[in-house]
C-alpha cells in the first residue's frame, strides 16, 4: 500500500471525524475575519486602557506597554481620557 492509498478518506482536511467531507475553505476569508477580530479586541483593550488612565501620559505609556500604540489606538486613548 502506498502512502497516497492510507490517506483517501481520512485526510482530516478534507474530512471531519465522523467521516463527512468539510466544505472548501478559501484561507483570504478566514484570514480577514481573523485580522477583523484581532482589531476589535485590540480596540477593546485600548478603550479598556483609555478608561483606567491617569492623564495622556499614562494611557500612551500603557498602550505602548501592551503593543497597542497605534495612532488609532492612541486617539482613541486621548479622546476617552481627556
Amino acid at each position: 500500500m502506498s502512502p497516497d492509498q492510507t490517506l483517501v478518506g481520512h485526510d482530516p482536511l478534507h474530512f471531519t471525524s465522523t467521516g463527512e467531507r468539510r466544505p472548501p475553505v478559501n484561507f483570504a476569508e478566514v484570514r480577514a475575519a481573523a485580522d477583523q477580530a484581532e482589531a476589535v479586541q485590540r480596540t477593546r483593550a485600548a478603550h479598556t486602557v483609555a478608561d483606567n488612565a491617569i492623564d495622556v501620559d499614562d494611557c500612551r505609556e500603557l498602550l505602548s506597554m501592551l503593543g497597542l500604540n497605534s495612532r488609532a489606538n492612541a486617539r482613541v486613548g486621548r479622546s476617552r481620557v481627556l
